[in-house]
């Protein structure tokens, strides 16, 4: 998996970066009927990040690690894009071990290399992801959508480029939570929950538009085992979508009043 990672800072990108993450996962799943599944697994990741669009100073970074972790899965939804019916869970719990990161690489802007391969000594840590949506028919044409998502890195400091990024409307890249109101790696955390409202229309028999608000709060489990909820987030979304035979697609226009900014997006 290869993808781009912008730094934002204040709700305003510096930074670009582009991150390539291989991996073996090996799983072992029972299933419960056609809509159940609950299951062990262990993932061997390489994470590495280089520059693609950097500022006077940039840092090449990788970490190779473990990941063991059980699962559950429960898929009920009538059809896979612009569902109206149907109960989608999705939860996992894993522990991330034998982390081994490489020496970091600093460059600054007049060329020069520095390399620290002692400032890194990254422990054992638990992370949790819990995802819930639900698609309720109104009528024919509308559905109310619902979805909770929460996810936490129970140590910030080991985690390590394992933290979470908050924006966009589905979840497509790694680590992503999203949310209603910004573009994707928008807040990085390792701690947040969002939970969002949503009416969805179906104008014709492949077109669809929603409206989406959602409220979350993030920062909130900190190493010192404090927890603090100061920290909100509040996000709106209309979004206009096509099934067409070989995929979705939807535009969206965003707003997040705590960065004041109106987004485009499309996915």
């Amino acid at each position: 998996e290869s993808y781009r990672f912008p730094i934002y800072q204040d709700f305003e990108q510096l930074y670009l970066y582009r991150s390539f993450v291989p991996q073996v996962d090996l799983r072992i799943q029972r299933t419960f009927g056609f809509s159940s599944g609950l299951g062990l697994g262990t993932t061997l990741e390489y994470f590495k990040n280089k520059p693609k669009i950097s500022g006077i100073t940039s840092i090449e970074c990788a970490n190779t690690y473990l990941n063991s972790y059980i699962y559950y899965k429960h898929n009920t939804l009538n059809k896979r894009n612009f569902s109206t019916r149907g109960w989608k869970i999705d939860g996992k719990l894993g522990l991330f071990y034998n982390q081994n990161p490489s020496g970091i690489t600093i460059h600054d802007g007049s060329g020069n290399e520095t390399v620290r391969g002692d400032s890194l000594d990254l422990d054992t840590f638990t992370q949790l992801r819990f995802k819930v949506e639900n698609f309720m028919p109104l009528s024919p044409k509308f559905t109310l959508l619902s979805q909770f998502n929460t996810a936490i890195n129970f140590s910030q400091e080991d985690a390590y480029f394992n933290f979470f990024n908050i924006g966009g409307i589905n979840d497509f890249v790694r680590n992503q939570v999203p949310f209603a109101g910004l573009p994707e790696y928008t807040l990085n955390t390792n701690s947040v929950s969002v939970l969002m409202l949503g009416l969805q229309y179906q104008i014709g028999r492949s077109l669809y538009t929603a409206l989406r608000l959602n409220g979350a709060v993030y920062d909130y489990m900190l190493d010192d085992k404090d927890i603090t909820f100061d920290n909100f987030l509040s996000g709106a979304a209309l979004s206009f979508g096509y099934d067409s035979g070989i995929g979705p697609l939807s535009i969206s226009t965003m707003y997040c009043p705590q960065s004041d900014k109106v987004y485009g997006y499309v996915n």
